[in-house]
């Protein structure tokens, strides 16, 4: 995303997410925010450094991510919710979230048909707020921690944990 590895060259980022959002977006951020109403993006990157930030669903709001999301920061990035109609949800096979430095905390209930996969060295920490996850693909962390927890009356309820395989 801006960058070239392993002869692969990433998209460009397309601003930050008080730009014009569409779901054919790639959209880097390192600042505090809260999201209105129904917000899709092709991918979401924080990169906040030593500074712990928040992305905030509003009432009624969802995020729809085609690939994913990358955290580059030595702090917790956390998307919170402010209740049961936050959502986020896939639009691939797999929704993938690269924890790169400290922790990145999912509030909003993850819903949909895509797999959450895991990867990075550090911690992604799903924990339901105000409603369950009800995606229904699988669970895998190829990399780094993944933290399962929920607020009290809150279930877990992915079919499948898996530990990714490294060749």
């Amino acid at each position: 995303m801006g960058n070239t590895y392993g002869g692969y060259v990433s998209p460009a980022f397309d601003g930050d997410l008080t730009s014009t959002l569409t779901n054919t977006k790639n959209i880097g951020d390192s600042a505090d925010r809260s999201l209105s109403g129904a917000v899709a993006l092709n991918s979401l990157r924080y990169a906040s450094g030593t500074n712990a930030r928040t992305i905030t669903l509003s009432a009624g709001s969802t995020l729809t991510l085609d690939v994913g999301f990358i955290a580059n920061s030595s702090a917790t990035t956390t998307f919170a919710a402010t209740n049961s109609t936050n959502t986020i949800t896939g639009t691939a096979q797999d929704l993938y979230f690269y924890v790169n430095g400290s922790t990145v905390v999912i509030e909003p209930a993850l819903v949909g048909a895509s797999s959450i996969v895991a990867n990075g060295g550090a911690t992604l920490s799903l924990r339901p707020k105000y409603a369950n996850n009800t995606y229904s693909g699988g669970t895998f962390a190829n990399a780094g921690t993944l933290n399962l927890q929920g607020a009290a009356g809150r279930a877990f309820t992915a079919p499948t944990v898996a530990q990714g395989v490294f060749g």
